[in-house]
């Protein structure tokens, strides 16, 4: 199946309020990851996707914040890993983009109960905050 795909980048400014959003890839389902600037403060949202297009990390250049989703362990194989982000890719991401913290969330059953596992793969590439998101958390820089 041949892959149709564009880059368009979406860029929107007002009063103190910067939003971009970019594709990322989530397989055959339309995906964004965005960036928001608010009051001095960048947060980045990754969403699902497995980072085929390497476009994250640019996104996310000294955000405050990165959210992503850890909606697989390190050795899912198939169809899971072509959607979705393992660890060591959440990782390297987050120590490209030098975030200041970095905020797992979209935990799944699958990714439940294997925090000790993610941490030591995660802690190989990016040694900044580290922190599991959970229903109603709220998180500053």
């Amino acid at each position: 199946m041949r892959e149709c795909f564009k880059f368009y980048e979406f860029y929107f400014h007002a009063n103190a309020i910067s939003l971009q959003a970019i594709p990322v890839h989530h397989g055959p389902i339309p995906a964004l990851a965005w960036r928001v600037e608010l009051a001095g403060c960048a947060i980045s949202f990754s969403g699902d996707m497995s980072n085929r297009y390497q476009t994250l990390a640019k996104l996310a250049q000294q955000a405050d914040i990165l959210i992503a989703h850890n909606a697989i362990p390190e050795a899912m194989q198939g169809a899971g890993r072509a959607l979705h982000m393992p660890p060591s890719e959440i990782a390297q991401i987050a120590q490209q983009a030098g975030v200041k913290k970095l905020v797992l969330s979209h935990r799944m059953r699958r990714t439940l109960g294997k925090e000790q596992e993610t941490n030591h793969i995660i802690r190989q590439k990016y040694r900044g905050p580290l922190v599991y998101a959970n229903d109603m958390d709220v998180f500053v820089p």
